[in-house]
């Protein structure tokens, strides 16, 4: 889900232009267990370590582009032997193109599950990884189809349809499994919300239904957000049923420097041996160049209930613009 700085169409002014990034980041994310609850294991790994590239463009004020890839990762071999599929993530994220027409766009292509609250805008390579939700970490969320949106005319307010392929179909099209989706965004002053409902066709004529409410709220150098999914998690073959609360607080007195804490709360209705547990932390972001936030340096402490762990990372990450054309 990839760079905050993002727009999906380009003033007039850029129209035929063409803009291509390299976006490397790399976490060393160390762990160790505490107390009786845990399994006395400790160690390291690398995170979200990878590399992203982006190309966006526009040729019309009606017609965009986006193609985002995901080169590599800790483990990228799966990201190529599962390049048909569409019950796992892929080497290749988005994969678009939108025309828009007055207040409507049409999106075709292999774009994000229109679900998820707050913590779902955000791209997948500025996301603090252990400090992440278990349904975003679960959920194929980038898959095939289209979607129509309707924004009013003051800008605020957008309505989207969504039909796509399902998370739960081995193989995108072959597996005639598909999800559909309607999402609420809206951008009000300091509040914004992201609304939605998905169904997510698990065999045929089976659906599972995720509902996601998300708001965010903005007060001077503080931002306030909220999450409450239906569901605490994806497996292999349901959506797991349950609660998710997610919340987070981050101040940001300067351009430069952030710091927050970010937490979700689970209750579960489907895992028997746990009821209810919690994973959250401390987050911190800074961005060393002047008038700059093309590197970001992250810092990042948690505890996961559930393994009784304690984690922590610590990472870079680099925007390099190569060309505009």
């Amino acid at each position: 889900m990839l760079l905050c700085l993002l727009v999906h169409a380009q003033e007039a002014d850029n129209l035929g232009k063409a803009e291509f990034q390299v976006i490397p980041r790399f976490d060393f994310n160390p762990y160790t267990s505490i107390g009786s609850g845990g399994d006395g294991s400790s160690g390291f790994s690398f995170g979200s370590s990878s590399i992203y590239t982006l190309l966006e463009g526009a040729l019309s004020d009606n017609f965009s582009y986006l193609v985002s890839n995901h080169w590599l990762s800790t483990e990228p071999g799966d990201l190529y032997s599962s390049t048909f599929m569409s019950n796992t993530n892929n080497w290749l994220d988005y994969c678009y193109v939108d025309f828009t027409f007055g207040n409507f766009d049409l999106v075709v292509g292999k774009d994000a599950i229109l679900t998820g609250g707050i913590e779902f805008d955000e791209w997948d390579v500025d996301v603090d990884d252990i400090l992440a939700s278990e349904l975003w970490y679960t959920l194929p969320v980038y898959q095939w189809g289209a979607k129509i949106g309707y924004t009013t005319g003051s800008g605020n307010t957008s309505f989207y349809l969504q039909a796509a392929t399902s998370p739960y179909g081995e193989y995108f099209f072959k597996s005639k499994l598909f999800a559909y989706s309607a999402q609420w965004k809206g951008n009000y002053g300091p509040l914004s919300t992201a609304w939605s409902f998905s169904t997510l066709e698990r065999e045929p004529g089976r659906f599972d239904y995720l509902a996601a409410l998300g708001q965010s709220l903005e007060l001077g150098d503080w931002t306030i957000e909220a999450d409450w999914y239906n569901s605490v998690g994806m497996g292999e073959y349901l959506l797991l049923g349950g609660h998710t609360v997610r919340l987070g607080v981050t101040w940001a007195p300067s351009e430069k420097f952030d710091i927050g804490l970010k937490g979700n709360y689970y209750i579960s209705k489907s895992v028997a041996d746990t009821e209810s547990w919690y994973n959250g932390g401390l987050a911190c972001h800074f961005y060393p160049l002047r008038n700059s936030q093309a590197i970001r340096l992250h810092a990042n402490v948690g505890y996961d209930s559930a393994m009784a762990q304690m984690l922590a990372s610590v990472g870079i990450k680099v925007n390099l613009y190569l060309f505009k054309l």
